[in-house]
């Protein structure tokens, strides 16, 4: 009884939110949170693994279909974990995986024409995020783009309480 009181008085004092649910996949027994906030890749990446996650690692079309088929067009624009380890022009740009995921490169969605290393881009394209308009397609932009995210998790550590 007196833990529950210390509990209550504690709770009572204190301000706490809660981050964004988490959806199950059955298909790859993962976990999948989209983030609205508007992150350059970079930051998205870590902000995921902060979280426990690591930015959406795409490895089959059942993935895919499961990702669209959920979250339909909220993925437009969203952040995905592929980028271009070396920074090379395409087609050859070796695009993989965020280590984080354990993922390898094979599966890919990418619109037509994609990547194309932003043919008028002189920084080029070295990430990747869901293309808006493509139901699920894929598109290379700069690193410095700023975007929502999509978020990964191998067990389920989305649904958490944080101290404001």
């Amino acid at each position: 009884m007196k833990k529950i009181l210390i509990l209550m008085i504690f709770l009572s004092t204190h301000i706490f939110t809660v981050n964004s649910f988490s959806y199950y996949s059955s298909e790859t027994g993962h976990y999948y949170q989209v983030v609205s906030k508007s992150s350059t890749w970079t930051q998205a990446r870590q902000e995921a693994m902060d979280s426990g996650g690591y930015l959406v690692s795409i490895s089959s079309q059942t993935e895919q279909t499961w990702l669209y088929d959920t979250f339909g067009t909220t993925l437009d624009g969203k952040l995905i974990g592929a980028y271009q380890y070396d920074k090379l022009d395409e087609p050859s740009g070796h695009w993989q995986w965020v280590e984080e995921s354990s993922e390898t490169w094979g599966y890919t969605n990418w619109n037509s024409g994609e990547p194309n290393n932003g043919v008028t881009n002189p920084y080029g394209e070295d990430v990747a995020h869901f293309y808006s308009g493509t139901s699920g397609k894929w598109n290379d932009l700069p690193d410095t783009a700023s975007a929502g995210y999509i978020i990964e998790y191998t067990q389920n550590t989305a649904f958490k309480w944080e101290l404001c």
